[in-house]
């Protein structure tokens, strides 16, 4: 993947020139440099990002990603048998069916690095090109990468039932927003539209193609009954 540092030296954009995230620093300890850095993001996320580094090697940011897309996924799950787990049991034997068991949650918790690692390919590919369309002075995709991989902070927030749930995401976006407008120098609503408008595109036009295969199929099948 393309760096993202060729165009552009690091330099704080953060007030009073603040130095890099402690992250991306080797001047301190895991996992205080982690946390600190977590918490830097989920309530200062502005300052946050204008501290991230373009020219640190991406293993620093992925790991921060895998590391709180992991542990998010093993306490969402957990989250959720541990509240909605005997609803579920009882949907399913309603069904005929047996719930989902701790087989199952393990192997989902297995594939989830792999899971994350798509969805992070996805949203990158997405979102930069929201940012090639809408920003000004568009830095290169790994620059992107680099920033996204620490919207999965709000991850572990799954461990609170219901409220965590919905915070979680909603949040997610937050720091998805202001991680282009400072990545990229942009306005809010530039880097609202890079988000937001290609997925949405893209749903729209795929939407689109399966109502027309819907009609084709059944227009054929009522031509051949």
């Amino acid at each position: 993947m393309d760096d993202g540092s060729g165009d552009f030296a690091w330099r704080s954009s953060a007030p009073g020139g603040a130095e890099r995230t402690v992250w991306e620093r080797d001047d301190a300890s895991f996992p205080v440099d982690m946390f600190h850095s977590w918490i830097h993001c989920m309530t200062r996320p502005g300052e946050f990002f204008a501290s991230l580094d373009p020219g640190v090697a991406f293993s620093r940011p992925f790991l921060f990603f895998l590391v709180f897309w992991i542990l998010g996924s093993g306490l969402g799950t957990l989250s959720v048998q541990t509240t909605l787990g005997s609803i579920m049991a009882d949907y399913y034997a309603a069904q005929g069916q047996a719930a989902p068991g701790m087989a199952w949650n393990l192997f989902m918790f297995f594939l989830s690095p792999f899971i994350g690692v798509l969805a992070l390919l996805i949203n990158t590919a997405f979102i930069h090109a929201g940012v090639r369309l809408f920003t000004e002075h568009p830095r290169r995709i790994g620059a992107s990468a680099r920033s996204l991989c620490y919207v999965a902070a709000p991850q572990v927030l799954t461990l609170v039932p219901f409220l965590g749930w919905i915070v979680a995401p909603i949040w997610g976006l937050v720091l998805t927003v202001i991680a282009v407008q400072k990545t990229h120098d942009t306005t809010v609503g530039r880097s609202l539209a890079a988000v937001l408008i290609p997925p949405l595109v893209f749903w729209f036009v795929l939407g689109v193609m399966l109502v027309f295969l819907v009609v084709l199929v059944t227009l054929a099948v009522e031509g051949a009954a």
